[in-house]
């Protein structure tokens, strides 16, 4: 089965999916979904000066059980890191639902993520300055 992802939505100008394979299994362990954007929908853009700022956003990011607490996702989220400079971001944004997603919440923070706790359910927003 084949299946397409795209995002034709006007304020993302690049869609990423970065995947971390088991090479002896030729399976994959792991999946981040980075979206460059220049904001959210229906929100008003950001500038620095007549810029508009551009960031990048984990739509989403997973790691397969057994496979956890071995770096993948660490390394998931540099290559996404990376590839948000490479696209201009000023930050790499995403939401998480810290009371579900612990162990990614943590990986958050140990890669340097500020967060802003949301004021209306159990997530947050975690943003990682370029």
């Amino acid at each position: 089965m084949q299946v397409r992802l795209d995002m034709c939505l006007e304020w993302v100008l690049a869609d990423h999916i970065l995947t971390a394979f088991n090479v002896q299994q030729e399976t994959p362990i792991g999946v981040l979904r980075l979206a460059t954007q220049r904001n959210d929908e229906g929100r008003p853009l950001i500038k620095r000066g007549s810029d508009p700022l551009i960031e990048g956003k984990v739509i989403h990011f997973e790691v397969v059980r057994a496979h956890r607490g071995q770096g993948i996702g660490r390394s998931l989220m540099e290559a996404a890191r990376a590839q948000a400079r490479s696209d201009g971001c000023l930050q790499l944004r995403s939401r998480i639902w810290y009371t579900e997603a612990v162990a990614n919440a943590q990986l958050n923070l140990s890669v340097g993520a500020m967060v802003h706790p949301s004021l209306v359910d159990d997530s947050a927003y975690f943003v990682i300055p370029l």
